[in-house]
């Protein structure tokens, strides 16, 4: 599954640069993925547009946190604040307006 690849690479990358913060950043980003597979899993639970909404709110969420982490502990990301903001603001709109289009 890509996302979870997606997850285990970012890892991968931050683990020389995380220091005490290890083990906290792994768990985050397994909460991450797993944000993103359950979202994946309402595919056929709840309307198209609800489905597609929350998953690419999921995605952007996870981008936004992956931004955020390259910026904090690799290295300074150009107009990163902007970036991380626009990525999560955007998801917390699509999470919100999706679940509020389910229907059974």
């Amino acid at each position: 599954m890509p996302v979870v690849l997606a997850g285990a690479g970012l890892v991968i990358i931050l683990l020389p640069h995380l220091g005490a913060l290890k083990i906290p950043v792994v768990i985050y980003a397994l909460v991450l993925v797993t944000m993103v597979l359950s979202a994946l899993y309402r595919f056929g639970k709840t309307t198209t547009l609800s489905f597609w909404l929350v998953l690419g709110g999921a995605l952007l969420f996870m981008t936004s946190d992956s931004l955020l982490a390259i910026n904090k502990f690799i290295a300074p990301l150009p107009m990163a604040g902007f970036w991380i903001m626009l990525t999560y603001g955007a998801a917390q709109w699509c999470i919100v307006v999706g679940l509020l289009q389910h229907r059974r």
